[in-house]
């Protein structure tokens, strides 16, 4: 497919809102890293000792993007697929002037793609930020599902798992607020026994796209008694032979829901 006929397709997915898209100009993007968190910065560091120039200056725009507006943004080394795409919080990031990998958003494990094209003088510089639409088939088909999840400070409870030299950021999503708050509350206690009370853990609840943001943002879910492996780095750390479908995770919430109705 040449690129007239790429672009003519995104426009006639866009126009019947099975993606949608936003374009952030550079020169509204504050770049602040003072503001960001020490993993931001150590992704940073990272990418201007492995990456090219090039690359490092306009990931600078996607690590401010992430760190002022996702609260599920994860910086970690093996984000780093290629030389030019990343991974961070669900977004699969494309640095440079890739081809627009659109189909990616038909699976569960990537919410969005950001578009960085280096910056040059010609332009345009800024960040092009596709996500679904309202009448894409896995949008339509978690519009109407709601899950829980506990909160440490404001942020999703992001638990990082490490098994010898490999280590991956799993979830745990619950069926109930009631079910969430009982956990809740034996952590709570925990956390006072080793005088950590000050970490404030809450319960919150996700429906349709941020479900799905939530979902994509790690490597493993778990729910109902069930691991599901996201990404592919979940994929091998449990050792199963493929990632969770949108279908299979549906099925799981659903049989869940059943259950409860009892």
């Amino acid at each position: 497919m040449d690129n007239l006929d790429a672009l003519e397709q995104l426009l006639d997915l866009k126009l019947n809102q099975v993606i949608d898209w936003v374009w952030l100009p550079a020169d509204e993007i504050s770049v602040r890293p003072e503001t960001w968190s020490s993993d931001a910065r150590e992704f940073a560091d990272s990418l201007r000792q492995q990456r090219g120039k090039k690359t490092h200056s306009v990931m600078q725009f996607v690590i401010q993007y992430h760190e002022q507006y996702d609260n599920c943004a994860i910086w970690d080394r093996s984000m780093f697929s290629d030389k030019s795409s990343f991974r961070v919080g669900g977004s699969q990031v494309f640095a440079g002037r890739p081809p627009v990998q659109v189909e990616l958003l038909n699976e569960i494990w990537c919410s969005s793609l950001v578009v960085a094209p280096h910056l040059s003088r010609r332009g345009p510089n800024g960040l092009w930020i596709i996500s679904r639409g309202v009448n894409h088939p896995i949008e339509q088909a978690f519009r109407e599902r709601t899950l829980y999840y506990l909160e440490m400070g404001k942020r999703p409870w992001i638990v990082q798992e490490i098994d010898g030299w490999r280590r991956i950021h799993s979830l745990e999503l619950f069926r109930s607020g009631k079910h969430a708050d009982k956990v809740a509350t034996k952590e709570r206690t925990e956390l006072k026994k080793v005088g950590q009370e000050e970490f404030e853990i809450d319960v919150a609840a996700a429906t349709g796209s941020e479900l799905l943001r939530l979902i994509a943002a790690v490597d493993v879910i778990e729910f109902a008694s069930a691991r599901l492996a996201i990404s592919r780095d979940g994929m091998f750390f449990d050792d199963v032979t493929e990632r969770a479908s949108a279908d299979a995770l549906l099925a799981l919430i659903d049989g869940a829901r059943s259950k409860s109705r009892r």
